[in-house]
């Protein structure tokens, strides 16, 4: 029921030819029609012809019929809201242009802005504020809401723009964060990949020492002594070689989590080498090796030693790392006391702390935090679960600090 059907032949007005319409629309209409009704219930006294077109749509929605309808009656807007079925929709209108923005809103009724717009069009002053008074005081609080509930609406998606935009900074940090966490894990390991490494090589120094004083025994003829003492040496380097190569696997070769996109290295990416250094560019590639250019060298690098890199990337130098490293292990104590701290301070110690103790190889730290209200010591367990390593932690006996003190095991 689109448009003005009324006829003269048939003599039809145009409230007549909707009636006509809508009784054939109560007849036939089940929960498989469609019906479109446009200015639903107009060409009559408001009042009443709002009541029956209520009266329609209340018949259509209890056979669950399909449809779309238009209509500027408040009691309409009043009763879709109230029934199962049937919900409001609005076209939104801009206040300050009255000018339609053709977007549509689902779940609001819209206000007609009747007077809005005639005052727009230049209708006199005195003609608005006649009809104005004219209007009931009911019609205008309706109408007054639904203007305001547009305009609040307006506001919580501006305000929600808002704060999808910042949710999207949020990720953008959060995935930051696990970057340089994951690359700060890998640091770590590296230099215990490096201590162990250079145990190695004292090691084969101490083996040179070892045969020195093997000879002795054995010009002594204590053969079962020197036997003894090789096995040792045997042993203790077969420990070592092995952590070394579980280190590097660990380090260099195992399947790692990482924000850099996964997926094979081509001509033209950049890349470093898994055991770290500067970045270079991939120039070509054959079979399984790559020539990377690296400032004004070229190296031939096997793929497997490769990894993809941003460009460019800050990388600290091997010589930096390791001499860090030497102070560490040089001026590293097993205990430390946060007691009185601030807890952004005891935790930044706790955290140094127990970095350090995984490169120097520590193996029983004792943290001293004192009693109190219990909040430091939780703080410390919750700062000692973030390690993804094998440790053991508890509290000493009460003659020894009980809960004051916690003891990690690694």
């Amino acid at each position: 029921d689109i448009g003005d059907q009324q006829s003269l032949e048939d003599d039809l007005s145009t409230y007549s030819s909707r009636l006509r319409n809508a009784r054939i629309f109560l007849e036939k209409a089940d929960d498989k029609t469609l019906v479109l009704i446009d200015e639903f219930g107009s060409g009559t006294d408001p009042k009443i012809g709002g009541a029956i077109a209520e009266a329609i749509l209340h018949n259509l929605n209890k056979r669950k019929v399909h449809g779309i309808i238009t209509t500027h009656y408040s009691n309409l807007k009043i009763f879709a809201f109230k029934s199962k079925g049937i919900v409001n929709g609005s076209m939104r209108f801009d206040r300050k242009s009255l000018n339609p923005t053709y977007e549509f809103n689902v779940g609001r009724p819209g206000s007609s802005y009747a007077f809005e717009i005639a005052e727009k069009s230049g209708l006199q002053g005195h003609v608005l504020q006649y009809a104005q008074k004219r209007t009931g005081e009911n019609q205008k609080a309706v109408d007054q809401l639904l203007m305001e509930l547009q305009r609040e609406r307006q506001e919580l998606e501006e305000k929600m723009k808002q704060m999808l935009e910042k949710e999207r900074k949020l990720e953008r940090l959060v995935k930051t964060y696990d970057q340089m966490h994951l690359e700060l894990d890998v640091r770590r390991k590296k230099m215990k990949l490096e201590n162990k490494e250079n145990a190695l090589q004292q090691v084969a120094k101490d083996n040179k020492e070892l045969e020195k004083l093997i000879r002795e025994i054995r010009e002594e003829q204590n053969l079962e002594k020197a036997k003894e003492l090789a096995a040792a040496a045997k042993e203790q380097r077969k420990t070592l070689v092995e952590n070394v190569q579980e280190l590097r696997e660990e380090v260099y070769y195992q399947p790692k989590k990482t924000i850099i996109e996964e997926r094979p290295i081509v001509e033209g990416d950049y890349v470093k080498l898994k055991s770290g250094g500067a970045t270079g560019v991939v120039e070509s590639i054959d079979r399984k090796r790559a020539i990377v250019l690296m400032g004004e060298m070229r190296m031939t690098i096997k793929l497997r030693d490769l990894q993809l890199a941003k460009a460019p990337l800050d990388i600290r130098s091997k010589r930096s790392v390791t001499a860090d490293t030497l102070g560490v292990q040089a001026d590293f104590k097993t205990r430390i006391d946060i007691r009185g701290m601030r807890y952004d301070e005891a935790m930044l110690l706790v955290e140094e702390f127990v970095d350090q103790a995984l490169i120097k190889n520590a193996t029983n730290l004792r943290i001293v935090h004192g009693k109190g209200t219990g909040v430091l010591r939780k703080a410390v367990k919750r700062k000692l679960r973030e390690y993804n390593v094998g440790m053991k932690v508890r509290h000493p006996h009460a003659e020894d600090g009980g809960d004051g003190v916690t003891i990690v095991e690694l």
